[in-house]
């Protein structure tokens, strides 16, 4: 009978009080332990999620990463053995071409090795932009993927390159140091030349992410200029960042109303058709709604949907996102490309030191002591991207500085009613955040163009981007 009431006292002793009476000393230790091991889990948890991210893994690991960022219904799969399920490929050059299984990405090691390309300096050219264009568009005119790397993003250009090639597009890579030209320019699938700051032996880009270094404003001063040479030249210029991949060759979709024939226009509308026609997907993103752009941009905004459903009103109202950037050889266009680039030449940050950068940048300093201005009126500007912002925006005007009738599609008047600025579709030309983490284009029922591994809620560096492409760091 002791031990029944015993056994009693403990059961009446761990059970919850109702409202108004008292709690046992027993069931308080309870709670508190029962809390107390609660806590101890969650912080449990939480410390091994750090540490899965700091090793480089993904919350989304289940699914692999490469079959996410190149889907088998991307159109542009890699070609599959039928004797086995791994697919090898013969090198090309110097990079070696990683084993894939079917409808995984192409991803390449990048490796210079200058000895390799001694012999072959002859069939490398003059290294010239002219060179290069003359091979990426025998036509000598028409439009042009446009994109710069050095050797210390060789991981991303390699990947960049083998996407490209893949979907069949046609683009000229500028080569920001010797490197990169010597391990592409023996490669028939390749333009590659050699950009102005190839040519000086005493110029270096730092593998950092901060716009404030001077290397980055000699950088984003010359890309912009190369863009504007470009397009002065009579080339539609779509301007890539070097982590974009692209699912589909987005050149019929962007040349629907310049084609130059039926067969291909109808081509470019069949592209649109496909894109732009499902039932989650509400609004019009065929490749008409940008026929009379002189300038398309891709957007950071984080709804495809609504992107597609508002088009430019939506668009503007969030940062453009230059890493995506359609620049027409229409009258207007050339003008703002040069616009553009003399913008970043006027108002770049100027270099400083940690004892001159707040008298000199107006208090505007990183922790290096180095400008990074805002781009406000008077206040200058670390990226070509806030320059590109502040030249089709007008600052007397509450924001987006912009005036969007009703009805204005995918197309406003901006740049002070000197080009027909269009937002390039969001459904298409997606962020990282939106394909990665979002899963839009399954949600949509769309193909994407493009993939621009921007942000998805992580750091900003160079790791960061490589985990996005899920591609091995080789030490």
């Amino acid at each position: 009978m002791k031990n029944i009431a015993r056994s009693s006292l403990k059961s009446q002793e761990t059970r919850t009080p109702t409202l108004g009476q008292d709690v046992p000393r027993g069931a308080v230790r309870n709670l508190s332990r029962s809390r107390f091991v609660r806590l101890a889990s969650f912080l449990a948890i939480i410390l091994l999620i750090h540490f899965a991210v700091r090793q480089g893994l993904t919350l989304h690991a289940t699914v692999p990463y490469a079959a996410r960022i190149f889907p088998r219904s991307a159109g542009a799969e890699p070609p599959v053995s039928s004797a086995s399920s791994t697919v090898s490929h013969q090198s090309h050059d110097g990079v070696r071409t990683l084993d894939q299984t079917p409808g995984q990405a192409v991803f390449h090691d990048f490796s210079p090795d200058a000895s390799k390309h001694a012999s072959s300096a002859a069939s490398c050219g003059d290294g010239s932009l002219e060179q290069a264009l003359a091979r990426a568009v025998p036509a000598g005119r028409g439009m042009v993927l446009l994109t710069f790397g050095n050797s210390k993003v060789g991981e991303v250009l390699s990947n960049f390159v083998a996407h490209v090639v893949l979907v069949g597009a046609p683009f000229v890579l500028g080569a920001v140091d010797v490197a990169v030209f010597d391990q592409f320019c023996t490669r028939r699938d390749v333009a590659v030349y050699k950009t102005p700051l190839a040519l000086d032996a005493g110029y270096s880009l730092e593998g950092s992410n901060a716009h404030s270094s001077g290397s980055w404003q000699r950088f984003a001063a010359m890309r912009i200029g190369e863009i504007a040479r470009v397009v002065l030249l009579g080339y539609d210029v779509l301007q890539s960042d070097v982590d974009v991949v692209f699912l589909r060759n987005p050149v019929p979709y962007l040349t629907c109303a310049h084609a130059g024939s039926l067969a291909v226009a109808a081509e470019a509308e069949a592209v649109s058709a496909v894109s732009g026609t499902s039932a989650a997907l509400k609004g019009d993103i065929s490749c008409g709604t940008l026929r009379d752009a002189d300038v398309a941009v891709s957007s950071d905004n984080m709804s495809p949907g609504m992107d597609a459903q508002q088009g430019i009103s939506y668009a503007v109202g969030g940062t453009l996102n230059t890493g995506l950037v359609l620049l027409r050889a229409t009258a207007a266009g050339q003008a703002f490309a040069a616009r553009w680039h003399r913008a970043v030449l006027e108002r770049a940050c100027p270099s400083t030191t940690p004892q001159t950068c707040r008298s000199t940048c107006k208090g505007h300093c990183d922790h290096k002591g180095e400008c990074s201005g805002d781009c406000r009126p008077g206040i200058c500007c670390t990226s070509d991207q806030q320059v590109f912002g502040r030249l089709v925006r007008d600052d007397s005007l509450p924001y987006p500085g912009l005036v969007v009738p009703r009805g204005s599609g995918r197309i406003v008047r901006a740049a002070n009613g000197t080009i027909a600025l269009g937002a390039l579709p969001l459904a298409l030309f997606m962020h990282g955040h939106a394909y990665m983490v979002q899963s839009a284009h399954l949600r949509l029922g769309v193909r994407p163009f493009a993939v621009h591994a921007t942000y998805s809620l992580d750091k900003h560096d160079h790791t960061a981007k490589i985990q996005r492409f899920r591609l091995r760091r080789r030490l």
